[in-house]
């Protein structure tokens, strides 16, 4: 799912698209998109918001949780099904990443075994834009 979001935004990101084109994407069932209602310049083109949206429930999930050892820490990356592989490296800070880093999730392990997450060390880019040309 990270492979087929991550050439969705290699193709499409900061582009401008017609509306069949983004109802393919959204009838995909990978992302949803939301309308900002925000034209771009002077072209005829509103901003819309594509979202992968189980990549954001993860997020969300993993960074209100508190997690007291990093093996509760490693099952969850694991359960989620998002095919992240933890990168070779210090012990006391670990990183999961896919796609080649271009997602990527780093955690601090204390010295008491507890997980200690911060929102700056969680890269994952689960939208990106997108300009949908206006018809007249």
């Amino acid at each position: 799912m990270l492979e087929k979001f991550k050439e969705l935004i290699d193709t499409y990101a900061s582009k401008e698209l017609d509306i069949h084109v983004l109802k393919e994407l959204e009838m995909s069932g990978l992302v949803s998109f939301k309308n900002q209602g925000i034209s771009r310049s002077k072209k005829e083109c509103l901003l819309c918001i594509v979202r992968l949206s189980q990549l954001v429930q993860f997020k969300d999930a993993l960074l209100s949780r508190t997690f007291d050892r990093y093996e509760e820490y490693e099952a969850f990356i694991k359960a989620s099904g998002l095919a992240f592989e933890k990168e070779e490296g210090d012990n006391n800070y670990v990183v999961y990443s896919a796609q080649e880093g271009f997602f990527e999730i780093g955690c601090s392990i204390e010295e008491d075994g507890r997980v200690e997450l911060e929102s700056d060390d969680v890269k994952l880019q689960e939208t990106f834009n997108i300009y949908l040309r206006v018809q007249h």
